[in-house]
């Protein structure tokens, strides 16, 4: 793992507001046979698998599964419990700064969409 200097945003787009979320912190970058994967601590652990097709969102316990052109039902857990969420890949850059814009819904409502851009800078060891 390499250590990191990560820049983490995402804006939650709602029916009547929008919520958004920055974190500017150090963190690591694993290559992996498949991809890479970016982790580093917000208020919760956060990691994100990146692949060529699909990208894993891990927030604490909570886990989102992201697949370019394809809906996914996800459990994700909340501190409330487990909630059913489908996600919807609508845009995504692989590349350094990873962006990534995706649609939540609960059954067919749509809850929130999101866009989410990480980027960040290797550190000297």
């Amino acid at each position: 793992m390499e250590p990191i200097k990560v820049k983490y945003r995402s804006v939650f787009k709602y029916d009547s507001h929008q919520e958004t979320i920055k974190f500017d912190t150090n963190g690591y970058l694993k290559n992996t046979s498949n991809g890479k994967t970016i982790s580093f601590k917000g208020d919760k652990e956060i990691k994100i698998e990146i692949m060529l097709d699909k990208v894993i969102l891990h927030n604490g316990k909570s886990v989102l599964h992201l697949v370019l052109n394809d809906e996914i039902v996800n459990e994700y857990e909340t501190d409330y419990g487990v909630v059913l969420l489908k996600t919807k890949l609508i845009s995504y850059q692989y590349e350094n700064p990873l962006k990534l814009r995706y649609e939540l819904y609960d059954g067919n409502n749509l809850i929130s969409s999101v866009y989410l851009m990480v980027s960040y800078l290797q550190l000297e060891n």
